[in-house]
């Protein structure tokens, strides 16, 4: 996903810079090109995010309980109050 975002962006980019004339090309009355992109780009950073935090709720949130779980079974183990 990162790979692709980056790509994406830097599509964006060196087209901005060096191929004005694609990017003003009208898609609508008042859409170009470059609106378009734009706009893409907010909306694969959204779904970029999203996929993340689908992927961490799953894969990464577990773990992390798991961990707390250990230590804090650790503390009382060894006469500590868990907090």
């Amino acid at each position: 996903m990162v790979a692709i975002f980056l790509l994406s962006y830097l599509s964006y980019l060196l087209l901005s810079a060096y191929a004005r004339d694609f990017m003003s090309v009208r898609i609508t009355e008042s859409v170009n090109v470059a609106m378009a992109m734009g706009v893409g780009q907010f909306a694969l950073t959204f779904a970029l995010a999203w996929a993340y935090g689908r992927f961490s709720a799953r894969a990464i949130d577990p773990l992390a309980e798991e961990i707390r779980d250990r230590a804090r079974a650790e503390e009382t183990l060894d006469g500590r109050v868990a907090a």
